[in-house]
C-alpha cells in the first residue's frame, strides 16, 4: 500500500491512499459470518451501515446475507430497516425482492 501525505509541511502524519491500489472484494464466507454474528450480537444495523458504505468496507451484500438480515428484521419489526434493505437488493444486483420467495414473503409478512 502507498502512503499519500499532504503537500504541507504542517501535516506530518501520513494518510494510507486506495487511490490507484487494487482493492479486492471480501469472500462471501467472510460476508456471511459477519451478517450471522451481527445477528448474534443483536446489532444488524451495523450490518445495514456496512453495506452502506461499499466505498469503505467492500463488502458485497450475498443473498443469503440479505435473507438473513430480512428474517432478523421481520421479527423486530422494524419496518425502515426492511425498506433499506430492500433498497440494497438492487444496489447489490441481487435477485429483485418480488422474484425471491423468501425474501417476499419476509418483507411482506411485516
Amino acid at each position: 500500500m502507498f502512503y499519500a501525505c499532504p503537500p504541507s509541511p504542517s501535516h506530518l502524519i501520513c494518510q494510507p491512499s486506495l487511490e490507484g491500489d487494487m482493492v479486492r472484494d471480501v469472500p462471501r464466507v467472510v460476508v456471511d459470518l459477519f451478517v450471522c454474528r451481527c445477528i448474534q450480537l443483536e446489532t444488524p444495523q451495523m450490518a445495514l451501515a456496512v453495506f452502506g458504505n461499499y466505498q469503505k468496507y467492500h463488502l458485497k451484500l450475498s443473498l443469503n446475507s440479505a435473507q438473513a438480515l430480512m428474517y432478523n428484521y421481520s421479527q423486530s419489526n422494524s419496518a425502515k430497516d426492511i425498506l433499506y434493505l430492500v433498497s440494497y437488493y438492487d444496489l447489490y444486483k441481487l435477485m429483485p425482492v418480488e422474484q425471491d420467495p423468501t425474501s417476499c414473503a419476509m418483507s411482506l409478512a411485516h
